[in-house]
């Protein structure tokens, strides 16, 4: 019951980003950020308000965006590139922000690209910077275009309840026909469980989180699952091609593709 009211009220934040000039939308941008990025916090939230709002973050994991005016559209938090939103995409920058919630149109000021940034500490956030920077002068706004929601793990579905509350228990993973060890070890790996090194070295059972076939990166679930090279053989016999950001739940887009 919990996850089906969380769903509904997620409803709310689709229509805030979908129907700007509502009433519902009107009231919340008047009455809570005039002068702050939608997914800000403020000392003053109606009751109504403060229960929607913990869910902006979790609409915007499951839809993407196909930029018009970029009004509605998070430069950091939304996924309106290929490769996933900029906040994982480059950590490092990210963590130098003033403004994590700015939409995509207020980072175009007076003919160019503000990210509004504190002051660059490290080597890696000035290098994320020069290639963001460098991506952001390829894109154009449209003014007179809307920005168009999707389902994230199909852009032409529109977003629904109902999608997400099936995401959101994974029932897809449950309801499908694999046997039950496979679909005990892909539930474990949504919920980022499979005891992987990075895993059992919290828990001080290895001395080293690093792959033991010789990536030269850290076992994540993440890497374990997509990136490994010998994973990258298998999904290549699959015809699954994983190419550049992976989250756990992209295999969905994949394995959707190949379902009846």
């Amino acid at each position: 019951m919990k996850i089906q009211n969380s769903c509904l009220l997620t409803k709310f934040i689709h229509r805030l980003h979908t129907e700007p000039n509502s009433p519902w939308a009107r009231w919340v941008l008047a009455a809570h950020f005039q002068d702050k990025d939608l997914g800000d916090r403020s000392a003053f939230q109606t009751r109504a308000w403060k229960q929607v709002s913990e869910f902006i973050d979790l609409y915007r994991s499951v839809t993407c965006v196909q930029l018009g005016d970029g009004v509605t559209t998070s430069l950091w938090k939304d996924k309106w590139t290929s490769n996933g939103p900029f906040c994982t995409q480059f950590a490092a920058l990210f963590s130098h922000t003033n403004r994590p919630n700015i939409s995509v149109a207020e980072s175009w000021e007076n003919g160019e690209w503000s990210l509004h940034l504190k002051h660059i500490t490290s080597d890696q956030a000035e290098l994320e910077r020069i290639t963001l920077i460098s991506f952001l002068n390829e894109c154009t706004l449209d003014p007179l275009t809307q920005d168009k929601r999707g389902w994230r793990f199909n852009p032409s579905v529109n977003f629904s309840v109902k999608n997400l509350y099936l995401i959101c228990n994974w029932g897809f993973i449950w309801n499908s026909a694999a046997p039950k060890k496979g679909k005990i070890f892909a539930w474990l790996m949504i919920k980022g469980r499979i005891k992987v090194r990075a895993v059992l070295l919290k828990q001080n059972i290895v001395n080293s989180d690093l792959c033991p076939f010789g990536c030269q990166d850290k076992e994540t679930v993440q890497h374990f699952v997509f990136h490994c090279r010998h994973s990258k053989l298998i999904l290549d016999k699959l015809g699954i091609q994983m190419n550049g950001y992976v989250e756990p739940e992209d295999i969905y887009i994949e394995a959707n593709k190949r379902l009846p």
